[in-house]
């Protein structure tokens, strides 16, 4: 006869269940490329979060005595400016540095409006259907169809170049993709048995949506939102190389791309690191956005 007691022995047979966190950790250590975009983003958080103390000069601040100095490695150049100088011999490892705050800016800023315009919609439209689904997607193809670059010059035009109108110009033509996805997810949801079942036991159609649906949408709006700060950072730069975006003398990789673009083929320098620190950056949301789409459904997963 055992002498460990009934209570006992069930605890010691109960398998031990990993939390959610341990098991999205896991997931991550297991994945080289959410490994790798976890990585780029992180850094470049650090990089906008400490600009002012890791920078090694004021990113506005130019010498026309430094005027193209090479990266410090190369011939003639100089070890107090590692990556070189632009055409006005302002540092450009602080300009990128600080480049970074400006990106991340817009890039959220812009992404978070998306999602106050498109998530609200999207639940709106796939909940009801009907005229309330017709005359929002209509809406949505308005933006789909109007092209992105003859609104960007519309409103910058109207309310001029800056960082907040950037960031308007970015959200509202970024939600109706938002808005779409969001809809074909609740299509599929509102017709699973625990839904019905919650209307026809008299919840209201404002319960159904908060309770049922919002919770189970959020996994796919967090994969999209990720993927979307991305493309509104790289939206952004291409906005300030054609001298639509932000002022000159603000830190900005895309302005820093254009002002080096007669110079390439004699100081490279000028526009490969800021177009290296774009390309990483980018590359670092849409690797992250590929990990949470596999950690929200595994399914998917490659």
């Amino acid at each position: 006869m055992s002498s460990i007691p009934e209570a006992q022995r069930s605890v010691l047979s109960t398998p031990h269940v990993p939390s959610r966190f341990s098991r999205v950790l896991r997931n991550l250590l297991g994945n080289q490329g959410g490994l790798t975009g976890v990585f780029l983003v992180t850094l470049v958080f650090v990089c906008a979060i400490f600009a002012p103390w890791i920078s090694p000069h004021d990113p506005t601040a130019g010498n026309i005595l430094n005027r193209l100095d090479p990266p410090a490695w190369m011939a003639g150049g100089n070890p107090t400016f590692p990556l070189g100088t632009d055409p006005v011999g302002r540092d450009l490892l602080s300009r990128i540095i600080f480049g970074s705050r400006i990106s991340l800016y817009i890039g959220l800023l812009s992404t978070l409006l998306s999602v106050i315009i498109g998530l609200p919609a999207g639940l709106l439209a796939g909940y009801f259907g009907g005229l309330v689904d017709d005359v929002i997607m209509r809406i949505a193809d308005v933006f789909f169809a109007f092209p992105f670059i003859l609104f960007a010059i519309l409103v910058l035009a109207l309310f001029g170049p800056g960082v907040n109108n950037l960031v308007l110009v970015l959200g509202i033509s970024g939600w109706a993709g938002l808005a779409r996805v969001v809809r074909s997810q609740v299509l599929v949801l509102k017709e699973l048995d625990y839904v019905k079942a919650a209307s026809t036991y008299g919840a209201t159609p404002g319960g159904v949506i908060l309770r049922h649906l919002l919770p189970n949408v959020w996994g796919i709006v967090l994969v999209v939102s990720t993927l979307n700060i991305g493309i509104n950072i790289l939206l952004t730069s291409a906005l300030s190389f054609l001298g639509l975006g932000l002022d000159p003398i603000i830190p900005d990789w895309g302005g820093m791309i254009a002002s080096g673009q007669l110079y390439m083929t004699t100081a490279w320098w000028v526009d490969a690191f800021p177009g290296i620190a774009l390309m990483l950056t980018v590359l670092g949301f849409n690797l992250v956005g590929d990990w949470i789409r596999d950690v929200v459904d595994p399914t998917m997963s490659r």
